[in-house]
Order: C-alpha cells, then sequence, then structure tokens
C-alpha cells in the first residue's frame, strides 16, 4: 500500500507531512474516539481526491474530518482523510499556536502523534503501532521523524 506523505497547500506547495495511519476503522469510530476524549470538532467535511498511484494528497482538498484539543492560541490539531476503496484514513497532527502574522502555524508533529497514540490507547479495540510506516517525509525544523504510527481497529 503506498500512503500520501504530505498535504498541500493551495499553491501546490507542500504542507503538513502525515504522521498516522487508522486501519480498519470507520470515519465514525475514529471521530467517537476523539470525541470521548474531548477532542473538539472544527471544519467541515468534504469529499477527497485522490489519486491511487500519486503518494501525495491532491492539492487543495479538504479533510474529510478535524479535531482540535486545546486553546484558540496552541492546541493540538488533526486532520483525516479517508482513502478511497481502502480500509485506511491518513493524519497529519500536530502542535500549532497562533500568531497574529501567520494564523495557526505547526510547530511540533512528534508531541501530537504522542497524545493521539494515548487517546487511542487502552482500549480493547485499537491497536497502537509506532512507528510502524516510514513515509520518508522526516522534518528536522518542525519536529517530525518521518514515521507514522498505525492505530488498527479490530
Amino acid at each position: 500500500m503506498v500512503f500520501p506523505k504530505y498535504t498541500y497547500d493551495q499553491f501546490d506547495k507542500i504542507k503538513d507531512p502525515m504522521n498516522i495511519i487508522f486501519k480498519n476503522a470507520t470515519l465514525d469510530e475514529i471521530k467517537l474516539r476523539f470525541d470521548q476524549f474531548n477532542w473538539r470538532f472544527r471544519g467541515k467535511y468534504a469529499e477527497l481526491t485522490w489519486d491511487q498511484f500519486t503518494p501525495d494528497l491532491s492539492p487543495r482538498s479538504k479533510q474529510d474530518a478535524q479535531r482540535v484539543k486545546g486553546s484558540f492560541w496552541k492546541r493540538y490539531h488533526v486532520r483525516i482523510w479517508k482513502l478511497p476503496d481502502t480500509s485506511y484514513h491518513v493524519a497529519s497532527a500536530h502542535n500549532e499556536r497562533f500568531t497574529l502574522a501567520f494564523g495557526h502555524k505547526p510547530y511540533n508533529f512528534e508531541s501530537a502523534k504522542d497524545r493521539i497514540e494515548e487517546t487511542f490507547d487502552g482500549s480493547d479495540n485499537w491497536e497502537i503501532k509506532p512507528g510502524e510506516h516510514d513515509l520518508e517525509n522526516r522534518d528536522d525544523e518542525t519536529y517530525h521523524n518521518g514515521l507514522a504510527t498505525e492505530i488498527e481497529h479490530s
């Protein structure tokens, strides 16, 4: 299975690395687990356009769901996409802070990935596999090691 490595902005520029892969879970099951741990809904659902032969998300595509935890000024943020015709969802999770110059800007992907692992850990229905997939999207500036955690629902 080839997974997308990044999200893109409206100018086709790489934006955020993917770092979470959900397997065998519906979007409703994923959202419910986040909701149980007080992650809040933000944004609208939208259908993802994704080319099976291109390992990256199509530019300007909206996420299927997103959740935030924290304040407006500093928070965890995860965006989730369903990969069509598969049992997978991919996600980009990060810490972000708000600045007047840049709006919400990610600054750390590893701590957000850890927080999501904690959110899904401790349940018989979810198996956490840290570093299961090397997506080759390491970014030292924003603290991302290039490894995606797989979270499988049973």
